[in-house]
């Protein structure tokens, strides 16, 4: 009835520099460049064998490898933070499955000059079988993301997303999708709404080869008094993958 999960990892970020849309002046990234340290818990009790509770908490430890220049003095973008969250993980008479946390999250930058960043956590797949051929999946999380933008060390994001798998034959599965997420920055004024839409077809040739095909619709439009350059934008992507499972 009882069980106890924990984890540990690195991630190394190391972004390379780009290109200004309209200027095509170089951008500099270094300035993101940076290692994150993590741990993860979770407790969990099985009220039943399709229903169960748990708590789970997060910290983490992100260091940059150098500073910027802002208001006239070197600043580091370090933080630490913490998320803790209850949540329930259930599979209701085999017609939807999921796993549900909400809490609250703690962003503590190491330099005053920049505010910390606190709010509500969210955690949430939940899958639901119309048909044993049909899968519809809904997604949302809430956390800190790192920005990319110079002024601001961090944004919180919200993200949302819905997503169709059909099973036309047993080797052929169609799927449609789509996903949201907004940023809202903090320390300048500017927020970005995100959207990601399309379609696509996986073909199992054989269990080792598959071809999968797809078109997305990508749009981002940005609003405050800190957008520079182009504030929206889409892009159209169609392509096809040649996957292979060894």
């Amino acid at each position: 009835r009882v069980r106890w999960n924990n984890a540990i990892g690195v991630t190394d970020y190391n972004f390379k520099d780009g290109r200004i849309i309209g200027s095509g002046a170089e951008a500099d990234q270094d300035f993101r460049d940076r290692q994150n340290v993590y741990g993860r818990t979770r407790l969990s009790y099985a009220v039943s064998p399709d229903f169960a509770v748990y708590t789970q908490g997060t910290v983490h430890d992100e260091t940059y490898d150098s500073p910027q220049l802002v208001g006239g003095q070197l600043r580091y973008r370090d933080s630490e933070g913490y998320t803790v969250a209850a949540g329930v993980d259930f599979e209701l008479q085999s017609l939807i499955r999921g796993d549900v946390a909400v809490g609250y999250l703690n962003e503590d930058k190491k330099d005053d000059f920049f505010a910390d960043v606190d709010g509500l956590s969210l955690d949430a797949r939940v899958q639901w079988f119309p048909s044993r051929l049909t899968t519809v999946t809904f997604t949302g999380s809430r956390r800190v993301a790192d920005t990319g933008v110079f002024e601001s060390p961090s944004a919180l994001a919200t993200s949302y997303r819905a997503e169709i798998d059909h099973e036309l034959r047993r080797n052929l599965i169609v799927s449609a999708h789509a996903g949201f997420t907004d940023y809202e920055y903090q320390e300048i004024d500017r927020t970005d709404e995100m959207s990601n839409i399309g379609v696509a077809a996986k073909y199992k040739m054989n269990k080792r080869l598959h071809i999968d095909a797809f078109a997305r619709h990508l749009s981002w439009d940005s609003s405050g008094a800190n957008v520079a350059f182009v504030p929206s934008y889409g892009i159209d992507l169609i392509g096809v993958e040649l996957r292979f499972h060894p």
